[in-house]
């Protein structure tokens, strides 16, 4: 599967829940926080050519 339909697949993790946190105040949950960053950095890896099908990626943030 190429690059960009894996990354298409984590769209769903990218929208942000909407919290009602009390009258005329919400707050936005994302499941995953570091996502949005990490696709940008990815897609940009593609677009210059830094990345290609079947290159390996390590992710070495912890927290």
């Amino acid at each position: 599967m190429p690059v960009r339909a894996l990354m298409r697949k984590f769209q769903d993790f990218e929208d942000p829940r909407i919290v009602p946190l009390r009258e005329n105040l919400y707050g936005a949950s994302f499941f995953l926080m570091k996502l949005l960053p990490a696709r940008f950095m990815l897609e940009r890896a593609v677009e210059v050519g830094q990345l290609k099908q079947g290159a390996t990626i390590c992710e070495s943030s912890s927290g």
